[in-house]
């Protein structure tokens, strides 16, 4: 189903962001300053077309894992121990409080930020860290995803760990974590929309 002048785009785009990013670390290795430069790789959802995508449902507009994943790649040599893996599911949301608490800046906002620092499990002391089920919304679609399992925005749970691909739905198979998930989606609809 790919369209070839879509898919060649996007991987000249890759190609160029590629490219640009060595530019990027370079100039910080010659200014001297790349060990102590927090240098963040993002994007904030899926393919925008017909692509590969790991298999995954959904894509770019979706709230489904194939439009709501994404890389995420934080490069700080001074702090972070190269090859560092987080496997807990996270946000962008989480990039702000991780961020100002990875470069000492205190949080004196009147209200609590939305996302959780990452920071405890970049410098590997993530013990204690508390599971969480993060919500995506998009045009009134709600969707929900926790370490192991999705609640898509028709209310079918899937169990990611053993099918990435959303195929099997399991709400019958784990009615506590369906319940849990809905619970959190209505929360969600009710408290935020």
């Amino acid at each position: 189903k790919e369209d070839r002048l879509h898919l060649l785009a996007a991987l000249a785009m890759c190609e160029n962001i590629d490219w640009n990013v060595g530019r990027l670390l370079k100039k910080l290795d010659n200014l001297k300053v790349a060990d102590d430069t927090i240098v963040v790789f993002f994007h904030d959802n899926g393919p925008n077309g017909t692509r590969w995508n790991g298999d995954m449902e959904g894509r770019k507009g979706s709230t489904e894992e194939g439009g709501t994943r994404s890389p995420l790649f934080i490069k700080w040599p001074k702090v972070i121990e190269s090859g560092t893996q987080v496997a807990e599911v996270s946000s962008v949301l989480d990039l702000l409080p991780t961020l100002t608490e990875l470069a000492g800046i205190k949080n004196n906002l009147d209200k609590p930020l939305d996302g959780r620092s990452l920071e405890p499990l970049l410098v590997g002391k993530n013990k204690g860290w508390k599971p969480r089920t993060l919500i995506s919304n998009w045009k009134h679609k709600v969707g929900a995803r926790n370490q192991r399992f999705r609640l898509d925005y028709k209310g079918r749970l899937y169990d990611m760990t053993n099918d990435p691909g959303q195929r099997i739905v399991v709400n019958q198979k784990f009615p506590a974590v369906f319940e849990d998930m809905q619970k959190a989606v209505h929360q969600f609809r009710t408290d935020i929309m």
